[in-house]
């Protein structure tokens, strides 16, 4: 059987071969998602000072006050990444993400509850080694792993006065990893190492965990033209199970797993430009330093993100006055995870531009954005990234009948 060292030995290896997919995505935490919708994310994120945002998928859950009626709000998302690697080869990679939904609803005396789905890290993978020696044998390598972790936010928020806002609320929080080798010996017919036994061979890690995180968020006003946020993410104690299954022999080896994710919190900034005119600005801050993952042992960095955010209203019409946006975002922060060619720390630039209407009689929102991603490895490589966000948000009006018959 192959003992757990020598997985994780095989999966530092098999990174180093990485033909199909980005190898920032191969060890947990993995390759962090945008589960904001298309008008944060035209902001570069920063949007959680914004006391008139209507766009779904808030960060913070205060937001959340400022929604009307019955609301589901999504993000669809698609990606052309492409990068030069150091000995010369290209790699390219086109993906399409669904990260993350909301629904809320009106309560009371102002009330609004909120549930949703936020896909937070991914961390998957299809790799091949060329041949290498294994116990004097050679063997062709092949190596498979989808995964990642992912949260469902659970969130009441409520108007205290005219001027604040509050938020409270939980995450269950929820991560897989799935992880396969293939080992096939193309010239062995006996093998000599009894614990191996035989000429091809597979084995699987099969892990799964899971934990609660409780988070709070508040929006203040204290000027017309001026409002202020901040969130805090709890840490979270994470449970679950790890199973390796080796085939060829009859072996399956379960144990428990351990761990704890990282805490989290952010401030923002929101002023108004005149009457069409809004800057915002963010800071986020991860403490995955003092992280430990459930799966796997890897040196984490703490993250911070820096967003600013512009938008400009246009109005234009003689007698029906419209109303068209023009977004643009920067962001600039690092990863979690190190590079796994040469440990150094990943960083990344998001540029982004973005549009959107209003649906007529309420009924909802519309919202697009085009970003560009930039990630470096420090002194290393450059993969560049270009992508389109759509989300869509609906309300109850929907269900209302708007012309009479």
């Amino acid at each position: 059987m192959i003992k757990r060292t020598s997985l994780l030995l095989i999966l530092i290896l098999t990174a180093v071969a990485a033909n199909a997919e980005s190898p920032w995505e191969i060890r947990l935490p993995g390759e962090p998602l945008l589960p904001l919708d298309a008008h944060s994310l035209a902001l570069g994120g920063a949007t959680e000072a914004r006391w008139d945002i209507k766009g779904g998928l808030p960060a913070n859950s205060a937001q959340i006050a400022n929604l009307d009626g019955f609301t589901f709000a999504t993000v669809l998302q698609w990606r052309q990444a492409s990068r030069t690697l150091a000995a010369g080869e290209s790699w390219s990679e086109t993906r399409q993400d669904f990260p993350a939904f909301q629904i809320s609803a009106n309560l009371p005396k102002g009330i609004r509850l909120g549930i949703g789905f936020r896909a937070d890290m991914r961390a998957r993978g299809s790799f091949t080694l060329p041949m290498i020696q294994i116990e004097g044998q050679d063997c062709e390598q092949s190596y498979t792993q989808k995964g990642g972790y992912h949260r469902f936010p659970l969130s009441i928020a409520m108007p205290i006065g005219d001027k604040v806002r509050l938020g409270l609320g939980v995450s269950l929080v929820r991560g897989h990893l799935n992880q396969e080798w293939y080992f096939r010996f193309p010239d062995a017919l006996v093998y000599e190492n009894p614990e191996l036994g035989f000429v091809n061979r597979s084995a699987r890690r099969l892990a799964s965990w899971h934990g609660t995180s409780f988070n709070a968020g508040l929006l203040v006003r204290p000027l017309k033209w001026l409002s202020v946020s901040g969130r805090l993410e709890s840490a979270c104690d994470v449970n679950g199970d790890n199973t390796i299954q080796t085939a060829g022999i009859e072996s399956e080896e379960v144990d428990p797993i351990s761990g704890r994710m990282p805490a989290r919190w952010g401030l923002g900034l929101a002023g108004n430009l005149g009457d069409s005119g809004i800057l915002s600005v963010q800071w986020d801050h991860e403490e995955w330093a003092d992280c430990e993952m459930p799966v796997g042992d890897i040196d984490l960095l703490n993250v911070d993100r820096i967003a600013a955010g512009f938008e400009w209203i246009f109005r234009y019409g003689y007698r029906n006055k419209k109303e068209t946006p023009l977004r643009i975002g920067f962001r600039s922060s690092n990863h979690p995870g190190p590079d796994p060619f040469t440990r150094a720390e990943i960083n990344e630039k998001f540029y982004s531009i973005g549009t959107g209407i209003n649906l007529r009689d309420g009924r909802g929102s519309v919202d697009l954005t085009l970003f560009l991603q930039n990630l470096t490895v420090a002194g290393g490589e450059t993969e560049k990234r270009i992508g389109v966000a759509l989300s869509v948000r609906t309300s109850e009006i929907w269900t209302k009948r708007t012309t009479p018959f």
